[in-house]
């Protein structure tokens, strides 16, 4: 079974920001970006590019071999050229040693390893 890194979720999951002003509790925002992003891995597993790209802020940036690519868009292009070539990817996608950090009171870091295995 072969496993490969998938570097751009690490770009794109990098920083996760509160879009309200209501005070909260930390615990509770760290539970709801890891559902999300559990959301993200269940879309790309049930083969649904869109259900995994909700994650994605806007302001997103790829890197590539070509230099960095901004936005959503550009992900996709990239995602369905190299793993959704049939419509669905071949892989799954897992995350391993997944750590969320608060930055402050609207954002955090998160940082893991991203698995694709299989295909």
């Amino acid at each position: 079974m072969k496993s490969w890194y998938l570097s751009a979720l690490l770009i794109g999951l990098g920083v996760w920001a509160a879009t309200d002003n209501r005070p909260s509790t930390w615990s509770g925002e760290e539970a709801e970006i890891r559902k999300q992003l559990q959301l993200s891995a269940d879309g790309w597993n049930a083969g649904s590019l869109e259900k995994h790209l909700a994650l994605y802020d806007p302001s997103v940036t790829q890197m590539t071999a070509n230099g960095p690519q901004p936005g959503i868009d550009a992900i996709r292009r990239s995602f369905s050229e190299r793993y959704f070539k049939s419509g669905k990817p071949e892989q799954r996608l897992s995350m391993e040693q997944v750590a969320v950090r608060r930055l402050d009171n609207k954002s955090a870091l998160v940082t893991g390893k991203f698995l694709l295995s299989g295909g």
